[in-house]
């Protein structure tokens, strides 16, 4: 091979390689900006006008249906948030979850990306109906995730919510030999994002508490109690376990749980960087 073409073939590599830098570059600024649309939503969820505005508008004119179906599945969770159970049964009715598993009607699966969406569907948004007294809604959610079970069965969110509905329902073992093996490491086998991992874990924290107390063990929650302060520190943490009636005891209550207004809610994303 001479030089020259040796040279050409160089370029052309280069070429292609700065094609591949300049293309990977705009989709992660495009991504970001998506996320700086998503957060701005979610932020707005103390203000009820504010956010279902916000929310609307993204989705009429959000061309990326996937990203669209992202903000309706946070519409569902501002339905839930604040109770407003017919436009929550029609959301729900339209949502489609396809398009958070093949982006675009794309075959690659698109769990990874859209796994923050998951964790409402299958944590947030049930706990905060089972709390509430609305199991009727919680098995609309059910109902709605069916279809989808199988190719999502491998995954950590779908197994913990699986355990979870155990807690809520009073079956079996209340889905405390999956939250023992979670906390003694055995969950390899699951798909999930490592960056949430932390979060999960302190979700299933808070319930073995929960057990404990039902069990009639009020001490059998000291194991748990450095834990569940410092989730109690962060308004998911907050949040989850008021709706769970897992308190802190009186002299280690945070200055986030004293407050009369319903802590701000975040996304499995925000809750990630707190973890890090």
């Amino acid at each position: 091979m001479d030089a020259s073409m040796s040279g050409s073939i160089m370029t052309l590599v280069m070429f292609v390689l700065l094609i591949y830098m300049v293309v990977r570059t705009f989709m992660l600024a495009k991504k970001n900006n998506k996320n700086k649309k998503l957060l701005k939503v979610l932020d707005e969820i103390n203000d009820e006008q504010k956010f279902f505005d916000d929310a609307d508008k993204v989705i009429a004119e959000e061309k990326d249906k996937t990203f669209a179906a992202k903000i309706e599945v946070l519409r569902i969770w501002g339905d839930v948030y604040y109770r407003r159970e017919k436009a929550f049964r029609e959301h729900l009715s339209t949502l489609d979850i396809e398009l958070l598993l093949h982006p675009q009607g794309s075959r690659t699966d698109g769990f990874n990306d859209n796994e923050d969406s998951f964790f409402y569907l299958y944590t947030a948004i049930p706990n905060h109906l089972w709390s509430i007294g609305r199991n009727d809604l919680r098995e609309a959610v059910n109902e709605k995730l069916k279809p989808y079970h199988d190719a999502l069965s491998d995954t950590f969110l779908s197994v913990m919510h699986d355990s979870f509905a155990l807690f809520y329902d009073n079956k079996e073992d209340k889905g405390r030999s999956f939250y023992n093996a979670v906390m003694n490491g055995d969950y390899g086998q699951y798909r999930y994002n490592k960056q949430l991992i932390g979060l999960y874990k302190d979700m299933i924290t808070v319930m073995l508490a929960r057990l404990a107390l039902d069990d009639g063990s009020a001490e059998g929650i000291q194991p748990y109690e450095a834990d569940l302060k410092r989730f109690a520190e962060t308004r998911l943490g907050a949040r989850w376990m008021k709706e769970l009636s897992v308190e802190l005891p009186s002299d280690e209550k945070t200055e986030e749980e004293t407050k009369d207004a319903e802590p701000a809610e975040e996304t499995a994303e925000d809750d990630k960087k707190e973890q890090e």
